[in-house]
């Protein structure tokens, strides 16, 4: 019995020659040769006609090649649920229970973060407004208020100053937050220290890092390629120092990490937004525990780094 496979990748619209590779989790392949992949209407949704049967086989490893399956014409990798037929950005993949945890902590957290910043304005109005029409208990007069204020009482309170500048802090405080939760930022000339938290047991597995401009370049084309054991390989599509980046794994069994870039090496990126990636590797096979997440990079001011 044969079933259709949907594959979003709308970045790829106008290929004509890729190919859906499946393997079981003993690493051998299950459609041998791999299966076509059409395009349905220059839409970006491309469609596979799978025959072999993947009952009982759980969850299985998808690859995406232009054509052959190498590591150079490597597109896309994921995984894909024995309950689904869809994979890409659209997938309705059955989750697990850590994946569910961590979707429900960051619908806790937005919902925090909104409950915080409309708090915050509603305070903020208040104490202008206070301070505006010289009322209130926490301000005094403003110059707005002057002409009916006694004139050996003509200021604002420190307790409304302290208010107003407490309320304007938060807002600074969550609106920085939500921007640096969207992706990755790196400033040029400056050292940069990126902390990812929750990526599954790292034990036995190597955990490598690339930031690209091109999903299809190949590793040694990519404006940063770090691995944990070696350092930084790439930078810019060339061999460099391996000391001027590192991997840190601070907690192997809950997946923490820490990503580090010298200046060295940051004030020779180009500005401008790329795609990145983190993956491991474990007995010859790679999993994509993140994957053409986004990194911006920012011109910095001072340009001195050493």
């Amino acid at each position: 019995m044969s079933e259709t496979i949907i594959f979003h990748a709308l970045d790829l619209s106008g290929e004509t020659t890729l190919k859906l590779f499946l393997r079981k989790d003993d690493g051998s392949l299950l459609n041998t040769g791999g299966d076509a992949l059409a395009e349905i209407g220059g839409s970006g949704v491309f469609e596979a006609t799978f025959t072999e049967s993947r009952t009982g086989l759980g969850t299985l490893s998808v690859r995406v090649c232009d054509g052959t399956e190498t590591a150079d014409n490597l597109l896309y990798d994921d995984f894909l649920p024995e309950s689904s037929t869809v994979i890409g950005a659209k997938r309705d993949a059955a989750l697990n229970a850590t994946t569910q945890t961590q979707i429900n902590n960051i619908e806790t957290g937005t919902n925090t973060l909104l409950s915080r910043v409309t708090t915050t304005v509603v305070t903020l109005w208040a104490n202008l407004t206070a301070m505006i029409t010289g009322s209130g208990a926490s301000a005094k007069y403003t110059t707005g208020a002057l002409s009916n204020a006694p004139g050996s009482e003509a200021t604002i309170s420190q307790e409304g100053l302290d208010t107003i500048i407490a309320g304007v802090q938060a807002v600074h405080l969550n609106i920085t937050e939500a921007v640096e939760n969207c992706g990755f930022s790196i400033t040029s000339s400056d050292t940069w220290i990126q902390s990812v938290t929750g990526l599954g047991n790292l034990t036995d597995k190597k955990v490598t890092f690339t930031i690209k401009s091109d999903r299809r370049d190949v590793d040694s084309a990519a404006i940063v390629f770090l691995d944990e054991a070696i350092g930084l390989l790439y930078l810019n599509g060339a061999v460099t120092t391996t000391s001027w980046g590192s991997i840190t794994i601070d907690d192997e069994t809950a997946g923490n990490i820490t990503l580090r870039l010298e200046s060295d090496a940051t004030h020779l990126i180009p500005t401008g937004k790329y795609i990145d990636a983190i993956k491991v590797i474990k007995d010859n096979a790679d999993f994509s525990l993140r994957n053409a997440g986004t990194t911006t990079v920012l011109c910095g001011v001072i340009k001195e780094h050493s």
